[in-house]
């Protein structure tokens, strides 16, 4: 699992020179595989969180954040792919009125 949080690190930094991700996003994924790391070298760690949340393993807090952490991206995905599909429909409109105007 740490080989793994380590790994993410990477990629993460990776897409950031590559300008991919912007800064905010690489911090974001920075703190995520960090708490991630945390809870798997330390999963007595979060025992304060477990007991307050009514969860009895450490896997399942795990578990639940990165079900949250699923649904975060695909709403940020879903959010951009609307993004981008109204600035094609613009485009291409804007290049067929172009192409009308033209004798």
């Amino acid at each position: 699992s740490v080989l793994f949080a380590l790994t993410m690190f990477y990629w993460s930094y990776l897409s950031y020179r590559r300008r991919t991700i912007r800064i905010a996003e690489l911090a974001f994924w920075w703190i995520a595989w960090g708490a991630f790391s945390v809870l798997v070298l330390f999963p007595g760690s979060a025992s304060i969180f477990l007991q307050k949340l009514q969860i009895n393993r450490t896997m399942d807090l795990i578990t639940i954040v990165g079900f949250m952490l699923i649904w975060v991206v695909v709403f940020a995905d879903h959010l951009e792919t609307r993004r981008l599909r109204k600035k094609l429909q613009d485009l291409v409109r804007e290049i067929a009125l172009r192409d009308a105007e033209r004798p």
